[in-house]
């Protein structure tokens, strides 16, 4: 018998925490491989995009990124992310730029909370069929991945009010 009174084979199992070692959503892994080949791009001093995108697809999913695997990401969201920002990069700098205090510019951000920023406001201009509560959900998720401050915080916040600017009319569900 056990110290509850039921005998020892009868007791419940304990639940084991959810693992961290991979993503069970493939859109929520590219999304956090774009933020990483975004970080790699920007901190490199010869940015080769196409090289990136063949070593995370290739060779990077089977490592672990920030203690995650990638496992099986949608490869198709992550080559379109990561290619879309960088090209469109000085146009997402500039929202961002608007955003933040009149002191401050982009190239102070941390360099990972301003990948984190130019995919989700990429995804807020291109992607007009997601709602904005899930693309905001999604990188103040991954932010949490990254920070464990008030940056998750900042990143909803100033992913909010470029939602706002951006489209117009469709409001956040309460």
């Amino acid at each position: 018998m056990s110290a509850d009174n039921r005998p020892a084979d009868k007791r419940p199992a304990k639940r084991q925490p959810a693992s961290k070692s991979s993503f069970e959503d493939r859109r929520h892994a590219a999304r956090f491989a774009a933020v990483q080949a975004l970080f790699e791009l920007d901190q490199s001093e010869k940015p080769n995009v196409l090289r990136v995108l063949r070593d995370f697809v290739l060779f990077r999913a089977r490592e672990d990124l920030e203690g995650l695997r990638l496992g099986k990401f949608d490869k198709n969201l992550f080559q379109e992310l990561v290619a879309q920002v960088w090209e469109e990069q000085a146009a997402l700098d500039d929202m961002i730029s608007a955003i933040l205090p009149q002191d401050w510019s982009v190239e102070r951000i941390d360099p990972v909370m301003k990948a984190i920023f130019r995919c989700g406001v990429s995804e807020l201009e291109t992607k007009p069929e997601l709602p904005k509560a899930v693309i905001v959900a999604e990188y103040v998720a991954i932010a949490h991945h990254f920070f464990e401050g008030s940056e998750p915080k900042i990143i909803n916040a100033g992913l909010e009010t470029i939602a706002a600017t951006l489209r117009d009319g469709e409001a956040f569900p309460l």
